[in-house]
C-alpha cells in the first residue's frame, strides 16, 4: 500500500512533472497486482485519473488497453468492449503499432460475451479471421488469434475450418525454417498450444499419421509443452502384439 501511496503522491504534489503519468500508470500496475476485485477499481480510476489530467500522454494508449483488461478481470465486458472500440477507432492512435493487440483483446471481448448473444461469437470470428490475414500484424498476435479462432470454431462443430486455420497457423512455422525463437515467448507459447490441440482433433477425426507429425513438430522445434507432446505420442503408438 506503501508503494501505490508514493508512486500516486508524485502526480499529486507534481502534477505538471513529466513522470506524473508514469507515477499514475505504476501506481495502477501496483494495485493490479495485488489481484482483488477493489484493488482493480482503485487501477481503474488511477487510469482514468491519467487519461483526464494527460490526454496527450505516450502512455494514453497503454493506459486504456490496461483498462480494457482490468474490466475484463472485473467481468464488465460491456464496458471493456466499448475501451477497446474507442481505441481502436481513435484517430489519434491510427499508426500505433500496438492497434493489432488492441483488436486481439476486442475479439476476446466478444467471444467471452458469445454463450448470451450469438451475435458476439461472429463479431470474434470476425476479427480472428482479419488478423490472422492482416499483413501489418505482428507474428505472435497473428497466431494467438489463428489458434483461438480455431478453437472457437472447433468447440462449435466446425471440425474442417478448425482444421483449415491451423493449418495456417502452422504454416508459420514451416515458413520459419523451425527458428521458433523469432516469434518471441508469445508466438512459442500459442503455437504450441495450436499444435496440441491441432494434434488432438486430428487424433479426434482419425487422422493419427497427422497427428504424429503435430506432436513430433513440437519435440524438433523445441517449443514449451514437450512432455505432453511426447506422452501424445506414446499414446499413438500401435499396442505391442502379445508374445505367442
Amino acid at each position: 500500500r506503501r508503494v501505490l501511496f508514493r508512486s500516486n503522491q508524485l502526480s499529486v504534489d507534481y502534477p505538471k512533472s513529466p513522470y506524473a503519468p508514469y507515477a499514475l500508470y505504476q501506481a495502477a500496475e501496483y494495485a493490479e497486482r495485488r489481484g482483488q476485485a477493489a484493488n482493480y477499481e482503485e487501477a481503474n480510476n488511477l487510469i482514468e485519473q491519467l487519461v483526464n489530467n494527460y490526454p496527450k500522454d505516450d502512455l494514453v494508449f497503454y493506459a486504456r488497453l490496461k483498462q480494457g483488461h482490468l474490466l475484463r478481470k472485473l467481468t464488465y465486458f460491456s464496458r471493456a468492449e466499448q475501451v477497446y472500440q474507442n481505441l481502436d477507432n481513435n484517430p489519434q492512435f491510427a499508426q500505433h503499432p500496438g492497434r493489432a493487440a488492441v483488436e486481439l483483446a476486442l475479439a476476446d471481448t466478444h467471444a467471452a460475451q458469445a454463450t448470451q448473444d450469438p451475435s458476439h461469437l461472429e463479431a470474434a470470428h470476425r476479427i480472428y479471421e482479419r488478423l490472422l490475414d492482416l499483413a501489418t500484424a505482428p507474428v505472435p498476435i497473428k497466431i494467438e488469434a489463428g489458434y483461438k479462432y480455431g478453437l472457437s470454431l472447433s468447440r462449435h462443430g466446425r471440425v474442417d475450418d478448425a482444421l483449415r486455420v491451423w493449418g495456417v497457423v502452422m504454416n508459420f512455422l514451416v515458413r520459419s525454417n523451425g527458428d521458433v525463437a523469432s516469434f518471441g515467448a508469445q508466438g512459442e507459447y500459442w503455437l504450441s498450444r495450436t499444435l496440441l490441440d491441432f494434434g488432438a482433433l486430428l487424433q479426434q477425426e482419425k487422422k493419427p499419421a497427422q497427428a504424429h507429425e503435430a506432436y513430433d513438430l513440437i519435440l524438433k522445434t523445441g517449443l514449451p509443452g514437450a512432455a505432453i507432446a511426447r506422452d501424445n505420442l506414446n499414446r499413438l503408438q500401435p499396442a505391442t502384439p502379445a508374445a505367442q
